[in-house]
C-alpha cells in the first residue's frame, strides 16, 4: 500500500536516527531474543525500524 503520510515519516524517522540514534524522540532500544544484536526505534505507534550499528571500517567508529 502507498500512504505519503507514512513514507514522510519514515523518512524523518531515517534523518533522525542519522543525526542522533538516541534521540528521544524515536524511543531507540535494544532488542532481545533472537534479534539480541539489533536496536529499534519508533516511526508510528505501530511501526518500527529495526537496525544494527555497523562499524566503520575507515575510522574504525560505529
Amino acid at each position: 500500500k502507498n500512504v505519503p503520510e507514512l513514507k514522510e515519516k519514515i523518512i524523518v524517522t531515517m534523518n533522525l536516527l542519522e543525526q542522533d540514534p538516541f534521540q528521544s524522540k524515536l524511543k531507540t532500544h535494544k532488542l532481545q531474543g533472537v534479534l539480541e544484536d539489533n536496536w529499534a526505534c519508533s516511526v508510528a505507534y505501530d511501526l518500527r525500524i529495526i537496525f544494527t550499528f555497523v562499524q566503520n571500517p575507515s575510522t574504525l567508529e560505529t
